[in-house]
Order: structure tokens, then sequence, then C-alpha cells
């Protein structure tokens, strides 16, 4: 079998210039961020226990769970919260692949400081509709870590309005009727706009949110590609040249 070195030389620089001028790759998600407000009865086994063990959660409070859906460890996670009164900020740990973590806030641990009135102070459940947390409809929520080195941020899995890697509770998109009553009303995951929580006792449960890898968007110069083609073309040149000189010997 005969291998033409000028094919292998026109691929390589087919491959090189694709790579190198801006070959884009589809973002990979990794995990979801499920929400439960005031909910009880969610089918998933991980939150129904957290729900059984801190019952004043499903009466009026705040839960959320951060699933890893992927083969590796998602780690150093950070998730905050802006545009609050006050901000504040949660440290996630590391989530085994396949794993999930259940954050209630005002009642998780993660060892570090908050400031009073902040969503993750240690001060019991949240009722986040009655101002616990200084949270509106308004406020940003951020997930951020690394999955085999590669960065994880959280995409809403509404119709996004926002500042892309977060996700409001006001999205349009993330409102969900009432889970006792569904002809009742709108909630958001906070249990405020566009109808509050009030006449449900079984209110809000629901993805918000997926964790992903970022697509590759670092594209060189127009100019640069340029020169990289030329570069390579003359190096493909050469290599022919090269080849015709041997075969006349």
């Amino acid at each position: 079998m005969k291998i033409h070195v000028g094919s292998i030389i026109k691929a390589s620089i087919w491959i090189s210039s694709l790579t190198a001028c801006g070959s884009v790759a589809l973002a990979a998600q990794v995990g979801q961020i499920l929400v439960c407000y005031a909910c009880n009865g969610t089918g998933n086994a991980a939150i129904d226990a957290a729900l059984t063990a801190n019952p004043g959660v499903a009466s009026d409070g705040l839960l959320l769970a951060f699933v890893n859906t992927s083969a590796s460890a998602i780690t150093g996670g950070i998730f905050s919260v802006s545009n609050s009164s006050p901000a504040d900020s949660f440290v996630v740990p590391a989530l085994a692949a396949g794993g999930t973590y259940i954050l209630i806030p005002g009642v998780t641990n993660d060892g570090g400081v908050h400031p009073a009135g902040g969503l993750f102070n240690a001060t019991g459940v949240k009722d986040t509709s009655d101002g616990d947390g200084g949270l509106t409809d308004s406020s940003i929520f951020k997930f951020t870590g690394l999955d085999s080195g590669l960065v994880v941020s959280s995409t809403t899995a509404g119709s996004s309005t926002g500042t892309p890697g977060t996700f409001t509770a006001g999205d349009p998109g993330l409102a969900k009727p009432f889970r006792d009553n569904p002809a009742n009303g709108l909630t958001s995951f906070v249990g405020l706009g566009p109808n509050g929580d009030g006449g449900c006792s079984n209110c809000y449960f629901g993805l918000v949110a997926t964790l992903n890898n970022p697509s590759v968007s670092s594209v060189p110069e127009p100019s640069s590609c340029a020169l990289l083609i030329t570069g390579l073309s003359l190096a493909a040149w050469f290599g022919r040249k090269t080849k015709k000189g041997m075969a006349a010997r």
C-alpha cells in the first residue's frame, strides 16, 4: 500500500488550520440544579430524605440540590447570590460522579463566615418569600466549579433574560404553577412572583439551571489564520519538492 505524503500533508494543514482558526466545540452538560420551595413528595430520593429530616423546608422554606450527571467529580464549587441584600456565597464540597449535594440555606453549613441576614447565614430554615436572605426575583444566582480541569458554570433552564452563567428567580421560563393547585397561580423558586406563595402548601419544585462546560470561543484574528495557512502551505510545497527530488535520484 502506497502512502501519499502529499495527502498526509494536506490533511495536516486542514486539521491544524481548523483547530487554530476557531473550531467550535459544543458545550457539555455535566449537572443540574434543582430547587424546592415549600414542596414535598418530589420523587427524588435524596431531596425527599432531606425534606423529611427538615420539615420546616417542606412547610415554608428553600432547598437546592446540585446533581452531578457526569462521569467525573465536580470540584471547587462556589454558589453565589448577588443583587440581594446582602450578597452571599457558599462553598459547595466536591460532587462525586453521579452524586447529589443538598443545600438548605440557613441550615447547611460550609464552615465559612456569612454576612448577617445573608442567605447562607446559619440561622435556620429561610422563608425567602418573607424576605429571608434579602432575596427578590431579581437576585442573581451563579455556580462555578471544575470538571476534569474544565470550568463549569450554571446556565438557566428557562428562557434566559440574564447574563450567561447566571440565572434569576424571576426568569419567566422558570415560573411554575403551584404544585398543589396548578390552576391557582404561578410562583418563582423563591416563593415570590408572579403570584407569590399565597394558597399553596406544596409550592415549587423543578430544574432551574444546568451545569455546563463552556464552548471553545477563542478565535484568532483573520490575519493570524492567513499567516498560519500560508506557512503550512509552504511546508507542504517544500515537502512535495523534497519528494520529487528523492524520486529523481
